[in-house]
């Protein structure tokens, strides 16, 4: 066959006259030059971060998408002040388009080409440049130029490939010899060229090659301009069929079938059609070939970076249909090949593949896809699915598949916190923990720590402790000495997912047992997070303190011995907060082991701890505490003795009597003061002991003179003693001891005094390190209960001085409850004149 000559026709009215499609596409193109110099404008009267800026360069980025259109980029070459399309002048009414060419020529530009692939960074960083660059100063390409470097380094040092400048623009009318070209290629289909009788078959990159190559030679062999003559229209024509008879038949049937399938769009030179047609050829193939089995979607970053290197070593490519396909060669080039290939696929497809072995080397966007729109049970299921075939590749024995599986693992981390753990399979989990166990790889161990810490965040934010278990389970079985996993793992129990932890174990619902299990692995920082919280380092009101002791309580049970063994050693702590928060756990769990203990440890207590222990072991009624309590009564300290008094008395043991009757006589050196002896008489009288009448008597008829030898008020509380030991307790008082007792009923110990509530509070003021004035709202003998603006906690110990009239009555006091209408204090020291003031205002209250 002969490829017939034709004659290029010359120019005339109806030649000239550009269809309407193409007035479309001028008018597009106009467009979306006018708003890129309108943003450039932009960009240097306003600040960055202007909103101006951002809206000029959207409508830059639109216009642009509409020129581009679905086929061929927006190629113009700049002339006399004019920006050609496609051979025809812009339309420049305004004259904008004018001085943006004027512009663009002083920085040495003559022409520019905007792919498909240009996004909205690129405008920028080309316009940045453009200002960055210095005008010439002459004509674009005049002597200045050369000093400045080329654009095309330029614009690769600012990673820009979808803006090229300076690249040749072909003429773009109509070019004639279009149907020839067609009509010759289409006639070689099914031809075998001399080269082809070898019968050996091509592979898929030399196959792809030979086609570009077929097509690089068929554009190489085109004429110069439109006005060519007879002579060389003939030229073109022999070359042509040297070119199409000398080629491979494989590239002939492969360019044919693309040119059948992918036809010139209307007013598309042949150089832009080419230019199309070559990355369709390697795009449609390299389809073809998956279609039929031959080639896995894995090969074609390789396909695509061969193609591309063989592209770049040729001695001289066809600058605009094969130059381009060089960039292939670099990894975003092979990327975006990839990124082509994908979207050509069909859902079916990829579905197919999404459930083979080759799974892994779905993109992540891809997948991502499929896992958004899983709003279906059959949907969901086939997400599970994908899911599970994808992290497949996590068992391969390459590490490339490893490292390409996890790192879509890494990608799809938003979206994967929507299916992790409760919509995918325990085998998901396990396969990634099992990767990250067995990975020696430092590159994949990285990778896989993220996804993994990643998943346990998920699950504990969830609530779901079984699967942030089987995380650290994983961990312990991982081999020593790995150091990524011990950091993992360390990571992975303090800070804030430890809080989140804490805060699950004391929330309040049923208690978990993985959550048990997993804080039971580090006691000391449990009971270090435990005594932060007790000890008000954590914002807790009192409120919120004793609403959350039961599930402290409930927790410390749960975890057992070591927690328990670990709160017995820190009641001997010298830090006061260590040991104020250790005494109460153990009292509230285990109150006997803290009896135990008490001999042992309570010497050495600040007041403070002591006046604590022994207060929540009395709420605990604990077997042996009197017993207890006798044995440390010589060491404990002088605010503390007068409770451990009233208990004995109020607990009925006999054995108390002889302490209790030496601290009554005074013979007691260090338990001496009038406030404990007092205490001591009344326990005396509690117990009804009837050994100590005769010193009770002692007391009160021993005189000096005409003076009585003891105070007043330790008469007064003889005097009572006795009454009660004698049975002859007058009926007012007795009404009084059991209005008390039966008011305290269901209480830890029974109220030893009556209270009296107050129609008018008295004044009392605090003293200390944070002094205060406060109301007095009820008071009795041993305490009372204060109204005050600023919240007290329970322990609390100050000295207060109470008002009532003239009289003033001082008192050490200790914080024993905090209620909304009130903080409940106990006297625990008193001067005896103070003493035996509160007993004439209450006197007094109890006659009105």
């Amino acid at each position: 066959m002969a490829l017939k000559a034709h004659s290029t026709p010359q120019p005339s009215e109806t030649t000239t006259r550009a269809p309407r499609g193409a007035v479309a596409a001028e008018s597009a193109a106009g467009r979306f030059l006018t708003s890129l110099h309108l943003l450039a404008r932009t960009r240097r009267m306003y600040q960055k971060d202007h909103p101006k800026i951002e809206e000029s360069l959207f409508a830059a980025e639109r216009n642009l998408r509409e020129a581009l259109g679905p086929a061929a980029p927006v190629a113009v070459r700049l002339e006399g002040g004019s920006m050609y399309f496609r051979g025809r002048a812009l339309e420049d009414p305004r004259g904008e388009l004018r001085n943006f060419a004027d512009e663009l020529a002083r920085r040495g530009i003559t022409a520019l080409t905007f792919r498909p692939e240009t996004h909205t960074g690129e405008l920028m960083a080309f316009l940045e440049l453009v200002d960055g660059s210095p005008a010439t100063g002459s004509s674009p390409g005049g002597p200045g130029v050369a000093t400045t470097p080329p654009w095309k380094d330029r614009l690769a040092q600012r990673s820009i490939t979808g803006i090229r400048v300076n690249e040749p623009v072909a003429d773009a009318r109509p070019d004639p010899l279009l149907p020839h070209i067609l009509a010759a290629v289409l006639e070689h289909r099914g031809q075998a060229s001399p080269s082809a009788e070898s019968g050996q078959e091509l592979s898929t990159e030399a196959r792809i090659f030979s086609a570009l190559e077929l097509l690089g030679g068929l554009a190489s062999t085109l004429p110069g301009g439109m006005t060519s003559s007879p002579e060389s229209g003939r030229a073109t024509a022999q070359a042509m069929e040297s070119a199409l008879a000398a080629a491979d038949r494989s590239a002939v049937l492969l360019l044919a079938r693309e040119m059948g399938r992918c036809p010139p769009h209307g007013g598309e030179t042949l150089e832009t059609y080419f230019a199309r047609l070559a990355e369709q050829v390697a795009l449609s193939d390299a389809t073809e070939q998956f279609r039929a089995g031959h080639m896995e979607p894995c090969d074609l970053r390789d396909l695509a970076t061969a193609i591309g290197r063989r592209v770049a070593q040729m001695d001289n490519p066809h600058p605009l249909v094969l130059a381009p396909l060089s960039r292939w060669a670099a990894d975003s080039g092979a990327a975006e090949f990839e990124a082509q290939f994908w979207a050509g696929l069909s859902a079916e497809e990829i579905s197919r593949l999404l459930r083979s072995p080759s799974a892994w080397c779905v993109p992540p966007a891809i997948l991502r896809d499929v896992l958004v729109r899983a709003n279906t049970t059959a949907g969901l299921r086939e997400a599970r699915a994908a899911l599970l075939a994808f992290s497949k590749g996590l068992e391969a024995r390459h590490g490339e598949v490893r490292q390409t599986t996890i790192a879509g693992l890494a990608d799809l981390e938003d979206t994967l916190v929507h299916y992790w753990p409760e919509q995918l399979p325990e085998e998901f989990g396990q396969r990634v923990l099992g990767a990250l166990v067995a990975e020696r790889n430092p590159a994949i161990a990285a990778l896989l720590v993220g996804v993994v810490e990643r998943m346990a965040d998920t699950a504990l934010h969830k609530s779901r402790y079984a699967e942030f278990e089987s995380v650290l389970k994983a961990l312990d079985s991982a081999p020593l000495g790995i150091e990524h996993l011990a950091l993992l793992e360390r990571r992975l129990c303090e800070g804030e997912r430890w809080e989140l932890l804490m805060a699950g174990a004391l929330a309040h619902r049923p208690l978990d047992p993985a959550l048990v299990r997993i804080l039971g692995r580090k006691p000391e920082p449990l009971v270090d997070s435990l005594t932060t919280i007790l000890a008000g380092g954590s914002g807790e009101s009192e409120t919120s303190l004793l609403t959350v002791l039961p599930a402290m309580v409930r927790l410390v049970k749960a975890i057992g011995d070591p927690a328990m063994e670990l709160l017995a050693r820190r009641v001997f702590e010298k830090r006061i907060g260590r040991a104020t928060a250790s005494v109460k756990l153990l009292a509230a769990v285990r109150p006997q082991r803290l009896v135990d203990l008490l001999a042992e440890a309570l010497p050495a207590w600040d007041w403070s701890v002591q006046d604590l222990a022994i207060s929540e072991l009395v709420r605990q009624r604990v077997d042996g505490l009197p017993e207890a309590l006798l044995a440390v009564l010589p060491q404990a300290h002088l605010y503390v003795v007068p409770m451990i008094v009233d208990l004995l008395g109020l607990e009925g043991d006999p054995t108390a009597s002889p302490a209790l009757l030496e601290i009554a006589a005074g013979e007691n050196e260090r338990l001496r003061d009038v406030f404990i002896r007092i205490k001591a008489m009344e326990a005396l009288g509690r117990l009804r002991a009837p050994e100590a009448a005769p010193l009770l008597r002692t007391i009160l008829r021993t005189r000096n003179g005409l003076l009585h030898a003891e105070p007043a008020g330790l008469r007064t509380a003889a005097e009572e003693a006795l009454e009660a030991i004698e049975g002859r307790m007058p009926r007012s008082r007795l009404q009084e001891q059991l209005e008390a007792a039966a008011s305290s009923a269901g209480a830890a110990r029974p109220r030893r005094y009556p209270r009296f509530p107050l129609d008018s509070p008295l004044s009392a003021r605090i003293e200390g390190k944070r002094p205060m004035a406060v109301q007095v709202r009820t008071i009795s003998l041993g305490g009372a209960c204060l109204a005050s603006n600023r919240q007290l906690q329970v322990g609390d110990a100050f000295p207060i001085e109470i008002k009532s009239g003239l009289r003033s009555i001082s008192a050490m006091a200790v914080v024993r409850n905090v209620l909304p209408n009130g903080t409940g204090v106990e006297f625990v020291h008193m001067g005896q004149e103070d003493r035996e003031k509160l007993r004439k205002l209450l006197k007094s209250l109890q006659e009105e």
